[in-house]
């Protein structure tokens, strides 16, 4: 379901500046698949999530408080969610997805702590979390052995948690999304429980420890929760590195008079670090694109964004492909047809210069669009 960009930015707006934390739990917020999904042996690939993430905003649910096994613990302040409230099948699988916005405040700690049962990945803004579970043989409660691949195993009695600060982006949509397959047991099947905790650069205080909860079963110790990542050192930006010329580029400015296979950088299209929110300075060369397919109403095209060439691979392609489904999403909130346009997020793998300098970070970091069809 696509949101009107205007709409983000007046919530934005509302976000106070002295913000301070912010919690998630798991409950009947979250969305829910509405139908079954299928958990392939190997992770999902970027372009399977996002035909996930585009079904789940087609036809949305929300989960559910679930009942689950006696012996389950579950994370303090958080409801064991589902599908539905009692196990249907002996094998079932289902995506659960929370979408939240940050505002303005850099982040200084951002604490997830899963658990869950049975099988489950966690993907947060399209990456995958490990739960360094990749290749082990389970005897399942049945009697079964299951020989668990690329899966990830969780079980109903340990907590996982992860470092979230370099997935989590300010000022702009964060994901959280979850595969979780089931196997009936007793009735009772499959559950998440998710807890996150975000604290802000202006907030001094300390972040109180989260207990666990043990459902009916006393005689049981708690696990102790220990972190299985560790925070990533932000990738240092390497000036000493002399400049290579830039590449060809389009050099006619008039849009009229581009052909088919063309490229046309967009310039004056701005966007902050680390945001795919177009602010107003950027309506004028929107407006001019525009008005071009309102006057040439067969011209079909692509809208690429670019990044520079300082952060990971995959933070650059997702967050380039954000910026150009912005264009695209401006554009048919103005009426032009979306089958007329294409977005495609090419991160770093087609500089026009060569360095990680301020200068060639400015000319690395842009969006073109390129005539399909006149």
């Amino acid at each position: 379901m696509k949101k009107n960009i205007a709409i983000l930015l007046c919530l934005l707006a509302k976000m106070t500046l002295a913000q301070s934390q912010l919690t998630i739990v798991s409950d009947e917020t979250w969305d829910v698949s509405n139908k079954e999904i299928t958990m392939g042996e190997y992770p999902m690939s970027y372009a399977q999530y996002q035909a996930l993430e585009r079904t789940m905003d087609a036809d949305p649910a929300h989960a559910i408080y679930t009942r689950i096994y006696d012996a389950s613990k579950v994370i303090s302040g958080t409801q064991p969610i589902w599908r539905t409230f009692r196990a249907s099948e002996n094998w079932d699988s289902y995506a659960f997805r929370k979408v939240f916005l940050l505002g303005n405040n850099a982040i200084t700690s951002a604490k997830l702590i899963v658990n869950c049962d049975d099988i489950a990945r966690v993907y947060v803004n399209g990456k995958l979390l490990d739960t360094k579970r990749i290749h082990q043989k389970i005897d399942t409660r049945n009697g079964n052995t299951v020989d668990f691949k690329q899966l990830s195993a969780f079980m109903y009695d340990k907590t996982y948690e992860y470092d979230l600060k370099n997935c989590l982006f300010t000022n702009v949509k964060n994901t959280i999304l979850v595969e979780v397959g089931n196997e009936t047991y007793n009735d009772n099947h499959a559950y998440l429980s998710a807890f996150l905790n975000v604290v802000f650069k202006d907030d001094k205080a300390p972040i109180t420890p989260i207990a666990e909860v043990k459902i009916k079963d006393k005689t049981q110790p708690k696990p102790v929760v220990k972190p299985t990542t560790k925070p990533v050192q932000p990738q240092a930006v390497v000036i000493s590195q002399p400049a290579v010329q830039p590449q060809e580029t389009q050099k006619n400015t008039d849009m009229s008079k581009l052909k088919v296979g063309d490229v046309m950088e967009l310039k004056d299209i701005f966007f902050k670090r680390d945001e795919y929110f177009l602010g107003e300075d950027s309506q004028g060369m929107l407006n001019k694109l525009y008005e071009f397919l309102q006057k040439n109403q067969t011209v079909k095209i692509e809208i690429a964004g670019h990044s520079n060439l300082i952060p990971d691979a995959d933070y650059c392609k997702r967050l380039s492909e954000k910026r150009a489904n912005a264009v695209q999403e401006y554009l048919v909130s103005k009426g032009i047809n979306v089958s007329r346009l294409q977005h495609i997020g090419y991160g770093k793998s087609q500089p026009k210069v060569n360095a990680k300098t301020p200068e060639a970070n400015q000319q690395n970091q842009r969006v073109e669009i390129k005539i399909l069809a006149k």
